[in-house]
C-alpha cells in the first residue's frame, strides 16, 4: 500500500468514526469499521488506527470501543 492510499485510509477510517459516533453516541468496534471500509484483516484496521494515534488523531484506551477523537 502506498503512503497516498494510507492517508487516504486514514481519512475513511477517521470519517467512518466520527459518523458512527455521531449516530450512536459510542465508538465502532474493529470488526465495524473492517467490515464498513472492507479490510481484509483486523490487523488492518488496527495498523491504520495505531498510526492515526501516533499522528495524535486519536486515542485509544483499553475499553469496549475506546477510541477517542481528538483531532
Amino acid at each position: 500500500m502506498t503512503r497516498r492510499s494510507k492517508i487516504q485510509r486514514g481519512k475513511q477510517v477517521l470519517g467512518f468514526i466520527k459518523s458512527y459516533i455521531a449516530i450512536n453516541d459510542e465508538a465502532p468496534t474493529i470488526a465495524e469499521i473492517g467490515e464498513f471500509l472492507n479490510f481484509s484483516s483486523p490487523a488492518s484496521v488496527h495498523a491504520i488506527l495505531a498510526a492515526m494515534e501516533n499522528q495524535g488523531t486519536i486515542k485509544r484506551t483499553r475499553q469496549w470501543r475506546g477510541i477517542i477523537i481528538i483531532a
